[in-house]
């Protein structure tokens, strides 16, 4: 977990809540702070690792504790915050917003401060073998396609508990959305991690439910790529929804969109 002030802007009260893809590199999510940073907002990143997938309730949710505790102790000056999660960081969000929705006095003080979330390819439980197993073995696909058979078995013996697990989340935290919070969706038919029923069973939820959403799918792009090949359309996009939440979109100083 880390704090990134932005060094333009003269009031420092919102902040981007990230949670990045597995194994991302800092390299790759700093491309996704200056989204934010060049625009005054404040971002705190939290990562995942494959391990952390792997065992849920002993990694995950000690990892969500630690940052709730930090959130409630720290970043009490941030009245707008906007979250940006990225495949199997949907989930680790969740289990935060799980933990505040435990504590009905602390989740009726923040659900205020929260004003939009933007979910870049939401990993679901179908996609947990292909999505580890590339994580630590992206260039080599022999390799790859091991690791996947070794995890798909993990799951289906020792770690019968990690899919249940998510989709306990999944089914009473982020689909039902108790934040209430305007939602953007970036995916695509191409993502071999996000299956197409599954992006759809999300967007038939919120449509039902009411939840204020957009959805963008682009149908050639891989999983967490959306960025890397229509830069100019996703950053426009993410712009939009921004300003739709109450985010001043304009980039500071020289580099205006």
């Amino acid at each position: 977990m880390s704090l990134h002030k932005s060094a333009v802007g003269d009031q420092k009260t919102s902040l981007a809540f990230m949670f990045t893809w597995l194994m991302a590199r800092e390299n790759q999510i700093d491309k996704y702070r200056r989204l934010y940073l060049d625009r005054g907002i404040d971002v705190l990143t939290n990562a995942l690792t494959p391990v952390d997938v792997l065992r849920p309730r002993v990694r995950v949710r000690t990892n969500a504790q630690r940052i709730y505790d930090y959130f409630l102790s720290s970043c009490d000056s941030y009245q707008k915050v906007v979250v940006h999660a990225f495949s199997g960081g949907v989930y680790h969000y969740s289990e935060v917003v799980s933990i505040m929705y435990r504590n009905p006095a602390i989740f009726s003080q923040m659900k205020g401060r929260f004003k939009g979330a933007i979910y870049d390819s939401p990993a679901d439980t179908d996609g947990i073998p292909s999505g580890v197993a590339q994580a630590y073995f992206l260039k080599r696909p022999i390799i790859r396609c091991a690791a996947q058979y070794f995890i798909k078995t993990y799951l289906n013996t020792i770690g019968r508990d990690v899919c249940p697990t998510m989709e306990e989340v999944r089914d009473t935290i982020f689909v039902p959305n108790p934040l209430n919070t305007p939602i953007l969706l970036f995916y695509s038919p191409n993502d071999a991690i996000l299956p197409p029923n599954s992006a759809k069973r999300y967007v038939d939820s919120w449509k039902a439910s009411g939840v204020h959403f957009v959805a963008k799918k682009w149908e050639d792009t891989e999983h967490c790529k959306h960025y890397v090949k229509y830069p100019q359309e996703y950053e426009q996009i993410l712009s939009q929804f921004l300003n739709t939440i109450g985010f001043n979109t304009k980039l500071i100083g020289n580099n205006l969109i």
